[in-house]
């Protein structure tokens, strides 16, 4: 299943989760990105630099305008982009749209290594969207013929993501 939540869906539906099933939610996407970030400063050797700076910004979009297309502006060059990243500062909230060279001139951030990072949080929305898709249309393990064996030991996480009612 292939679910693409807009912002404002996302938000209604996150609206109407328990406190514990937002929480479970947020564990979810904080250790998938610490592990990518922890992966990716490993991969750059020296990436004590890269790490501090990676936890000091956010990536919420990574956009491509198509081939031959340069639709987007850099907020700092002002350079005509096909591909633009979208960071927010953890600190200010500022959000800055910034283009490759951008990216790695002011925030030491290589273009690969922050592409590989929007990638892993762009999964972990389509991971979220179809879990809140099923949750808002009451989506359950019944309605899909499937049972778990009696005496079938689930995964942990597994295991609280049910028993908090995110079928």
């Amino acid at each position: 299943m292939n679910v693409v939540l807009s912002d404002e869906e996302r938000l209604l539906i996150l609206s109407k989760l328990s406190t514990a099933q937002r929480e479970f939610l947020e564990q979810i996407r904080v250790s998938r990105r610490s592990r990518i970030i922890e992966s990716l400063a490993k991969k750059r050797g020296s990436g004590v630099d890269s790490t501090k700076t990676l936890e000091q910004w956010d990536f919420v979009g990574y956009d491509d305008s198509g081939f031959g297309n340069r639709h987007f502006k850099c907020d700092h060059c002002g350079m005509s982009l096909r591909y633009r990243f979208t960071v927010v500062s953890l600190t200010s909230g500022e959000k800055t749209h910034i283009g490759r060279d951008c990216l790695e001139s002011f925030y030491g951030i290589p273009s690969s290594v922050a592409e590989a990072i929007y990638r892993g949080n762009h999964s972990i929305h389509l991971d979220l969207d179809e879990l809140l898709y099923k949750f808002e249309n009451g989506w359950n393990l019944e309605d899909e013929h499937i049972k778990i064996p009696d005496g079938f030991r689930l995964d942990p996480s597994i295991e609280r993501h049910l028993n908090l009612g995110l079928r």
